[in-house]
């Protein structure tokens, strides 16, 4: 079926529309909001303006309970070699694959020097496929430290919303095959479910979900299905009643976001009755070969794999596991496949071979080179800033040479997949700390890219991340000092606090007391709470790096027992009974 997106662009915006939202776009503010019940309190650890990892929900800074774009912070303003920001059109010429000894000795050199020097990146592994031909498949430091397992081209990694070219891919593949047509309306969808006319359900088109240009904004379903992992079906399919207008991105508007991915797989797994896991592993990883990659955090742990294990590479101890652990329940389309590099090598391998790879076309051509179609226009943020979007890739330049790419990130992991058509080569990196490795990823990407184009940079490109390792370690001891002396404001013995709190959107709240301590899970979500110096709260960090304030009501303790907690705007009332 036809599709003339660009005319539904300016249809629909004739103008681009202020970004709420971007892929490691958008800056959170540190500040925390005042102490008002009309609206949430945030406390970010640190006190220095930090880039926030777009990394699940990807929605805007007015930002949703219990979950952010901001799930982790990175260290900002890390300087990167500008030799991907050539001209368009720069002659220059990419060294012959005979180079590639050469070049996995340089490359074991540099990436060795960067980890020992900066300290707090436990581990990471890359893939480089150059003229169909994985020059370098390889892992560095190391993927557990508690048990001493070292970082491999076989160590399993989450790769966050690197996912989306994978789900964009199976989508393109169901749409050449008749099965779920990506120009049908989301209203011939929805199945009994009413959407606000000012949605246009019946203009957005399923491909609108997968190019980020819907319209459609909703946020608990991508915080239950990345976050708390408290859905089902059918709690879902309600929730999707919730879905509001995007009044500052309209349909036909760039605005990344993971929720169109969510929705189209939760129209796919009700139509076609197999689960989005699963039509990944039968669609795409069998067909290319990817053995050791999968939609379930579970397979890896039951077949024996080495797992990467995330870690905050400046905690209080020093490098820490980040208490935020990937579950099948909180792996979603927009962002839950786990890989190695060595199957990264496979992807790249298959997206420059145009669905081909070891001498057999495993998907049509023509659907492989749909996914690589710049849809709309996009943008993101240096070295590897986008232009358009397609079905899963953003489009971008590498000294003048088109590259398709996707980052991913999440608490203690990131991830970089790349390739560009022009130079025939591909680069895929995954670390597994997400506050300085963030930044590495993208410089590492750079010295490669730059390195096989023969267009080295002569800096040192590990310093400015030293510098601003220092200076986040340092801000972020301060936090924890500030603090350790304040006092508890809570007015009631802490039994009286314990208890199951609901929303029938945001889901459910459990506090419990331990040992003198206060619990706080929400789902997935959990920690121990610590005091706020405002009456009848108190802080919690259910997302590592990112606090909020709870509030307890009645704050006055001599009107009965708490009924309600506020967290993040959201009041969720006692459950009766408990």
């Amino acid at each position: 079926m036809a599709f003339d997106h660009q005319a539904r662009v300016n249809e629909h915006a004739s103008s681009a529309a202020p970004r709420r939202r971007g892929f490691t776009q958008a800056e959170a503010p540190i500040l925390a909001r005042p102490l008002a019940r009309s609206g949430p309190m945030i406390e970010f650890i640190g006190t220095v303006r930090v880039l926030a990892i777009l990394i699940v929900t990807a929605s805007s800074l007015a930002v949703p309970p219990l979950g952010r774009d901001v799930a982790f912070a990175q260290i900002a303003g890390a300087s990167t070699p500008n030799g991907n920001e050539s001209p368009k059109g720069e002659d220059v010429s990419r060294r012959p694959v005979s180079a590639g000894p050469e070049f996995a000795r340089e490359a074991d050199a540099w990436i060795s020097d960067a980890l020992a020097r900066l300290e707090v990146v436990p581990g990471l592994a890359v893939a480089v496929v150059v003229d169909d031909t994985v020059v370098l498949a390889d892992g560095w430091g190391m993927a557990d430290l508690e048990a001493g397992i070292p970082a491999t081209e076989e160590t399993v990694f989450y790769i966050a919303s690197a996912t989306k070219s994978f789900t964009a891919l199976a989508g393109a593949i169901l749409d050449a095959d008749g099965r779920v047509d990506l120009d049908s309306s989301v209203a011939s969808h929805l199945n009994g479910v009413t959407l606000d006319p000012e949605m246009h359900a019946e203009e957005v088109r399923l491909r609108d979900l997968l190019t980020h240009t819907s319209g459609i904004d909703n946020d608990p379903i991508p915080i239950r299905l990345a976050y708390t992992g408290e859905h089902d079906p059918e709690t879902l399919w309600r929730l999707l009643g919730e879905s509001t207008p995007n009044e500052d991105a309209p349909l036909g508007t760039f605005d990344y976001t993971n929720f169109g991915y969510n929705l189209y797989t939760m129209f796919t797994d009700r139509e076609l009755g197999v689960r989005w896991q699963d039509l990944l592993a039968r669609e795409v990883f069998g067909p290319t070969g990817m053995e050791r990659t999968s939609a379930y955090t579970s397979l890896p742990k039951d077949r024996g794999w080495p797992v990467a294990v995330p870690y905050n590479g400046l905690g209080a101890s020093g490098v820490e596991p980040v208490g935020l652990d990937k579950t099948d329940a909180t792996m979603q389309s927009a962002g839950g496949i786990v890989t190695t590099a060595q199957d990264l090598g496979r992807w790249i391998r298959f997206q420059l071979g145009n669905g081909r790879i070891d001498g057999v076309q495993v998907i049509g051509a023509d659907v492989v080179k749909h996914t690589h179609e710049p849809l709309v226009e996009a943008s993101g943020r240096p070295p590897f800033a986008w232009h358009h979007y397609g079905l899963g890739w953003g489009h971008g330049d590498v000294h003048g040479r088109t590259l398709l790419h996707h980052s991913g990130g999440y608490p203690g992991f990131r991830s970089f997949v790349s390739f560009s058509p022009d130079l025939d080569m591909g680069v895929a990196i995954v670390a597994n700390e997400s506050i300085v490795g963030s930044s590495l990823v993208d410089v590492f990407a750079t010295w490669i890219y730059d390195w096989w184009l023969s267009a080295p940079n002569t800096e040192d490109s590990i310093a400015p991340l030293l510098e601003r390792r220092d200076e986040v370690r340092k801000r972020f001891e301060a936090s924890r000092s500030e603090r350790a002396v304040r006092q508890w404001a809570l007015g009631r013995p802490r039994a009286d606090y314990a208890g199951v709190y609901e929303d029938p959107i945001w889901g459910t709240v459990v506090i419990e007391e331990q040992d003198g301590d206060l619990e706080v899970r929400a789902g997935n979500l959990h920690c121990i709470a610590t005091a706020f110096e405002k009456p009848e709260t108190m802080r919690v960090e259910l997302i590592p790096g990112q606090g909020y304030i709870v509030r307890f009501f009645p704050e006055n303790i001599d009107e009965g027992p708490v009924r309600e907690v506020e967290i993040d705007g959201v009041f969720y009332k006692r459950a009766k009974g408990r």
